[in-house]
């Protein structure tokens, strides 16, 4: 009997990391250092006032029971919201923790969609995105974010016969892959937008404590009315080095958060709680705030120094303003980006992400991961344009 995935995760199956790591098994074959730009985990370790509070956690056999939601997180949640947006949330109609991101991100389709109704996400965007509306048995459109609009959206590119049957839109900035921000002005238009065409928003902010030069990243629960049509996401994982623990919270329309933790109470327990409580100290800790700031500013130089070495390249670029990536268009000679990648992993052992990956208006870029040290970095990038003079 041969076993075959269902039709929904096929592509998933055969996605850009199996390639990719296809082709870096090939370089380490052909002796290669690798210096992985590609993958979108940070490389920085999570702060020793963390993982020491972390440790006494963990020794507090009283917190492994099922792990439901605990209030002392959603108090935190509701009080950082106040000081860092300006917004009030209600800890308990307005809250709910998930475990990581990517949880929630499935899930929460999955909870309001049916099958005539399409999710809007954005392309390029998170691979993720594109994938999830086969998840919940319904159709997908990826909105285009062109390069000559700064990559925002472009409400009047999105087709009539599109537009009436969808139910749900993510939108995601500061963005990955491209490193762009936005307003609240802009922000005012896509909650206008939604409420006119009865969308329910996603709103990606998972970045939003990684920013640069000045710009502070807006929330959409800023926007009145956005509490009417939008939820809005959240990680632990980029802000404060903690991939591994898998926690992130939704906030914001409470029908939606109550649909979401009625299906997830079908499915999981929640997180485990000294993870909750980690996350509850983080948010509300001075000294965590500061070892955030010393993570965005190892990124600035990080950022700086690609920036500068990218310059000789011939590759053009704009200097992103937050997140830890790099969204580079290639030269014009160069037709297939994947391709590209294959070459310089092959030939010089740097990996990258092929703007392709992220959907088909990402063609003819990489994507640069900010996440080595500033020497490795500065050898990635040199040997990078070592070999474009090649090509």
């Amino acid at each position: 009997m041969k076993i075959q995935p269902s039709d929904r995760f096929v592509h998933q199956a055969e996605g850009i990391w199996k390639r990719l790591n296809m082709w870096i098994d090939k370089a380490r074959g052909r002796k290669k250092d690798i210096i992985n730009l590609g993958i979108g985990c940070p490389d920085l370790r999570p702060a020793t006032i963390l993982t020491d509070r972390l440790s006494e956690f963990v020794k507090d056999t009283s917190l492994y029971g099922y792990p439901f939601s605990e209030l002392e997180l959603n108090n935190e949640i509701s009080n950082w919201y106040k000081r860092r947006f300006n917004v009030d949330i209600d800890p308990i109609r307005e809250v709910l923790h998930t475990i990581g991101a990517q949880e929630g991100l499935t899930n929460l389709p999955v909870s309001l969609l049916d099958s005539e109704d399409i999710l809007l996400y954005p392309d390029p965007g998170y691979p993720l995105y594109g994938y999830l509306a086969s998840f919940a048995y319904s159709r997908g459109y990826g909105y285009p974010l062109r390069e000559e609009n700064e990559y925002q959206i472009e409400f009047d590119r999105i087709p009539p016969d599109i537009l009436k049957r969808s139910k749900l839109m993510i939108v995601n900035y500061p963005s990955n892959p491209l490193a762009t921000t936005t307003t609240r002005e802009a922000l005012t238009q896509l909650v206008d937008f939604a409420r006119r065409n009865d969308i329910l928003i996603i709103y990606d902010n998972t970045y939003c404590e990684i920013t640069f030069d000045g710009y502070v990243a807006p929330s959409i629960l800023e926007i009145d009315g956005a509490k009417d049509i939008a939820v809005e996401l959240h990680s632990f994982s980029k802000t404060y080095n903690l991939p591994g623990i898998r926690l992130g919270f939704f906030a914001g329309n409470r029908e939606i958060i109550k649909i979401l933790s009625d299906v997830k109470s079908n499915i999981d327990f929640g997180v485990f709680k000294p993870f909750q409580r980690l996350g509850a100290f983080a948010l509300k800790s001075n000294e965590v705030r500061e070892e955030v700031r010393k993570t965005v500013e190892t990124y600035r130089r990080r950022r700086n120094i690609v920036v500068e070495q990218l310059k000789n390249c011939g590759i053009e670029f704009n200097v992103p303003k937050a997140t830890f990536y790099i969204f580079a268009k290639l030269p014009k000679h160069i037709e297939n980006d994947e391709e590209f990648v294959y070459n310089l992993v092959l030939n010089t052992g740097v990996v990258v992400l092929p703007g392709s990956s992220f959907g088909k208006n990402g063609q003819g870029h990489i994507r640069i991961s900010l996440v080595q040290d500033e020497n490795t970095i500065s050898t990635a990038i040199e040997k990078i344009n070592q070999f474009l003079t090649k090509c």
